[in-house]
């Protein structure tokens, strides 16, 4: 049997697809590979010229591998140089060396300090950290409400490492009264910003009957578009009205099998953007998701059925 041109479209575009997208991050990946080494160039200028903060970033680049040879030894010189004067993020980036015991012993009272000086001066991390030791008790005795104050510092600021654990406290009702709806609230925040914990506990919060039914009405989606794919070789034969019905139902399902997975993809991935009024792009999606659904329904139950002809009528 031989297939139709029109069968070719569907893979056709699929692979144009696919490669504009690989030709696109391949693309990407090259630019940013040179602004990297451009921001590693500059700021190695300006370190060696005792810039606290171009010492810090200088420290980060060395201890990550990123633009520059991972290099535990430079990372803590500089962190050191630059927490010498009197730098909030050096002295964060000391007493995480400290804590780990990364080129130094392993020292928690040392580490504390560092981070109380940098936890003083705003740093976020370090904020964090100080929570943290509280809520551990290393260094310092546990106290969970003094452990809650310096998460909410570091939330306060919008670091995702800080809301995730002031939401686990809120969760648990640790330090604070028991409060799931802030929970999510401060989880979904730091899931934005790409925070892994805080996506895997929003992931978790989707309900399994919301799941399965975005499942379901996926299926549902791509059957009714593979049934306008198997229905395009014919329409050229069939009435205007048919033809008409037949694009409709079909553009339905593209469209609703797009949004549903937005809506997935969102509560997977956590990608969402907020346009405002209390929603974001992907509770949007769902209530146009909702209401493209119960069209479909009504559409697809109210049409009349082909009336069929007695041989005598034909």
């Amino acid at each position: 049997m031989t297939l139709p041109w029109r069968a070719a479209v569907p893979p056709l575009c699929l692979v144009l697809i696919l490669a504009v997208y690989t030709g696109w991050h391949a693309w990407r990946g090259r630019v940013h590979a040179r602004r990297l080494a451009s921001q590693v160039q500059d700021c190695r200028t300006k370190a060696e010229q005792g810039d606290a903060k171009a010492e810090a970033t200088l420290a980060s680049f060395y201890g990550r591998g990123r633009g520059l040879p991972q290099d535990d030894a430079l990372a803590l010189a500089w962190f050191r140089k630059s927490a010498e004067q009197g730098f909030a993020g050096g002295e964060a980036g000391l007493g995480y060396y400290y804590h780990h015991g990364i080129g130094v012993p392993q020292d928690d009272a040392r580490a504390f300090y560092w981070y109380r000086l940098a936890a003083n001066l705003g740093d976020a991390n370090a904020e964090t950290a100080m929570g943290a030791a509280y809520f551990h008790g290393k260094a310092v005795a546990k106290d969970d409400t003094e452990a809650v104050r310096w998460f909410r510092k570091a939330a306060d600021q919008g670091y995702p490492l800080g809301e995730y654990d002031l939401g686990w406290m809120y969760l648990h009702g640790r330090g604070v009264r028991a409060d799931r709806a802030t929970a999510l609230r401060l989880y979904r925040s730091a899931a934005q910003k790409g925070d892994p914990a805080a996506q895997s506990a929003v992931t978790r919060s989707l309900s399994r009957w919301r799941a399965y039914t975005l499942l379901l009405v996926l299926l549902w989606n791509l059957w009714m578009v593979s049934e306008f794919l198997y229905e395009i070789p014919r329409l050229a034969h069939e009435s205007a009205r048919r033809r008409r019905d037949s694009i409709a139902v079909g553009l339905m399902g593209i469209v609703s099998a797009i949004l549903v997975s937005l809506t997935w993809y969102g509560y997977t991935h956590h990608r969402i953007l907020c346009p405002g009024c209390g929603m974001n792009v992907f509770s949007a999606c769902r209530w146009v998701l909702d209401g493209l659904v119960l069209v479909i329904c009504v559409y697809v139950f109210r049409r009349k059925p082909n009336p069929v002809l007695e041989p005598d009528q034909l």
